[in-house]
């Protein structure tokens, strides 16, 4: 009685070390892919004084508990007015602009994780920037310095920047990003500030 005791005891024990066990070294969950929508401010440093405008955007990337992860994004800055100098050389008039900007962006963005749910990137991306302008009244011959901002035109964009992801659970987080969209225009390039912030979603 006492030794089939004992063995009822021991394999109890082992059972419950091995369930232990395999809790303990069971993967953690696998994502593919990662969503997020984001609100953002872009400082465009071409027009004086320096013009914010508020948009919105989303972003998804591929492999998101690797350090390497690719990126695509896209959003959307509204409508925002402001008034320049436009000459002819000989004359001057002050006219006013209605401007909207779009983007698009694709490339790598690295990680560093500092703990269990908050780790620091940085990111590198390429693409387009598109100004969609309307200003009224333009006099025949009349030329502006901050063209392409007061004319229609999509130039190259290049996005360096970085920021923190904190994760609130398996699924989601937080995510703050910030950097420069610098843009290429007739063999020059301009530097502007370019910040976002929004949730993310692991699928």
């Amino acid at each position: 009685m006492i030794k089939r005791f004992a063995f009822s005891c021991a394999w109890l024990m082992w059972m419950a070390v091995s369930c232990a066990t395999a809790q303990t070294s069971a993967p953690a969950p696998a994502y593919n892919f990662q969503a997020g929508i984001f609100a953002e401010d872009f400082r465009l440093g071409r027009i004086s004084p320096t013009l914010d405008m508020p948009g919105a955007g989303a972003r998804f990337s591929l492999f998101p508990q690797s350090w390497f992860q690719l990126e695509i994004e896209g959003s959307y800055d509204f409508a925002q007015t402001f008034t320049s100098s436009w000459t002819n050389g000989f004359v001057t008039d002050n006219l006013t602009t209605h401007l909207r900007v779009a983007r698009g962006l694709g490339g790598v963005k690295m990680n560093k994780r500092l703990n269990k749910k908050l780790r620091v990137f940085a990111a590198v991306k390429a693409g387009f920037i598109d100004f969609n302008s309307s200003t009224q009244n333009i006099p025949q011959g009349f030329t502006n310095p901050q063209d392409p901002a007061t004319r229609s035109a999509t130039d190259f964009l290049l996005y360096p920047g970085g920021g923190v992801e904190y994760s609130f659970g398996s699924h989601w987080g937080v995510r703050f990003d910030a950097g420069d969209d610098l843009y290429f225009d007739h063999g020059h390039h301009y530097s502007n500030i370019r910040g976002t912030f929004g949730p993310t979603f692991r699928f």
